[in-house]
Protein backbone atom coordinates (compact mmCIF):
# COMPACT_ATOMS: atom_id res chain seq x y z
CA UNK A 1 0.00 0.00 0.00
CA UNK A 2 1.12 3.47 -1.16
CA UNK A 3 2.00 5.85 2.44
CA UNK A 4 1.02 9.14 1.47
CA UNK A 5 2.09 11.01 4.39
CA UNK A 6 5.48 8.89 4.12
CA UNK A 7 5.95 9.63 0.25
CA UNK A 8 5.12 13.40 0.79
CA UNK A 9 7.54 13.37 3.86
CA UNK A 10 10.57 12.17 1.61
CA UNK A 11 9.88 14.56 -1.12
CA UNK A 12 9.79 17.63 1.10
CA UNK A 13 13.21 16.83 2.70
CA UNK A 14 14.50 16.28 -0.44
CA UNK A 15 13.42 20.05 -1.52
CA UNK A 16 14.35 21.39 1.47
CA UNK A 17 17.96 19.91 0.86
CA UNK A 18 17.67 21.00 -2.45
CA UNK A 19 16.41 24.59 -1.51
CA UNK A 20 19.24 24.91 1.19
CA UNK A 21 21.91 23.72 -1.85
CA UNK A 22 20.73 26.23 -3.66
CA UNK A 23 20.61 28.51 -1.01
CA UNK A 24 24.48 27.91 -0.28
CA UNK A 25 25.82 28.36 -3.68
CA UNK A 26 23.84 31.88 -4.10
CA UNK A 27 25.46 32.71 -0.80
CA UNK A 28 28.65 31.85 -2.32
CA UNK A 29 28.48 33.51 -5.62
CA UNK A 30 27.23 36.72 -3.70
CA UNK A 31 31.06 36.79 -1.87
CA UNK A 32 32.47 36.12 -5.29
CA UNK A 33 33.09 39.87 -6.01
CA UNK A 34 37.23 40.61 -5.94
CA UNK A 35 35.92 44.71 -5.34
CA UNK A 36 36.23 46.62 -2.21
CA UNK A 37 32.75 46.66 -0.24
CA UNK A 38 31.05 49.93 0.47
CA UNK A 39 28.92 50.20 3.43
CA UNK A 40 25.55 48.32 2.57
CA UNK A 41 26.78 46.29 -0.25
CA UNK A 42 27.88 42.74 -0.03
CA UNK A 43 31.64 42.11 0.91
CA UNK A 44 34.01 41.69 -1.61
CA UNK A 45 36.42 38.41 -1.37
CA UNK A 46 39.58 39.12 0.29
CA UNK A 47 41.19 35.33 1.29
CA UNK A 48 37.88 33.35 0.40
CA UNK A 49 37.60 32.52 3.85
CA UNK A 50 33.91 33.84 4.40
CA UNK A 51 32.99 32.05 1.15
CA UNK A 52 35.07 29.07 1.99
CA UNK A 53 32.65 28.65 5.63
CA UNK A 54 29.32 28.91 4.04
CA UNK A 55 27.25 25.85 4.35
CA UNK A 56 24.17 23.63 4.85
CA UNK A 57 22.74 21.31 7.61
CA UNK A 58 19.15 19.80 7.24
CA UNK A 59 18.18 18.49 10.18
CA UNK A 60 14.89 17.52 9.93
CA UNK A 61 12.53 20.23 8.76
CA UNK A 62 14.64 22.45 9.17
CA UNK A 63 17.46 23.64 7.41
CA UNK A 64 20.39 26.34 8.45
CA UNK A 65 22.60 27.83 6.24
CA UNK A 66 25.64 30.23 6.86
CA UNK A 67 28.58 30.11 8.63
CA UNK A 68 30.95 30.05 11.60
CA UNK A 69 33.86 32.70 10.36
CA UNK A 70 33.67 35.41 12.87
CA UNK A 71 33.38 37.62 10.15
CA UNK A 72 30.61 36.80 8.82
CA UNK A 73 27.73 38.38 11.99
CA UNK A 74 30.02 41.78 11.84
CA UNK A 75 29.83 41.85 8.08
CA UNK A 76 25.95 41.05 8.03
CA UNK A 77 24.93 43.52 10.63
CA UNK A 78 27.48 45.90 11.02
CA UNK A 79 29.69 46.85 14.17
CA UNK A 80 30.21 50.34 16.28
CA UNK A 81 33.03 50.40 14.13
CA UNK A 82 32.10 49.59 10.72
CA UNK A 83 28.42 50.01 8.77
CA UNK A 84 27.16 46.81 7.65
CA UNK A 85 28.28 44.77 4.46
CA UNK A 86 24.89 42.25 4.39
CA UNK A 87 25.22 39.22 2.19
CA UNK A 88 22.71 36.89 3.84
CA UNK A 89 19.13 38.85 3.89
CA UNK A 90 19.61 40.50 0.48
CA UNK A 91 20.54 36.76 -1.18
CA UNK A 92 17.40 35.05 1.12
CA UNK A 93 15.07 37.93 -0.61
CA UNK A 94 16.92 37.59 -4.30
CA UNK A 95 16.50 34.09 -3.98
CA UNK A 96 12.76 33.72 -2.14
CA UNK A 97 10.87 33.35 -5.38
CA UNK A 98 13.46 30.28 -6.73
CA UNK A 99 13.85 29.18 -2.94
CA UNK A 100 10.18 28.87 -2.99
CA UNK A 101 9.56 26.75 -6.25
CA UNK A 102 12.25 24.27 -5.03
CA UNK A 103 9.92 23.74 -2.07
CA UNK A 104 6.44 23.65 -4.11
CA UNK A 105 7.66 20.62 -6.54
Amino acid sequence: MFDVTKDLERRLAKNLEEAAQHFEVALKAKLNTSHQSEPGEAPGKDTGSLQDSITHVVDGDTAYIGSDDSSALPLEFGTSKMAARPFIRPTLQEEAEAIAKIMAK
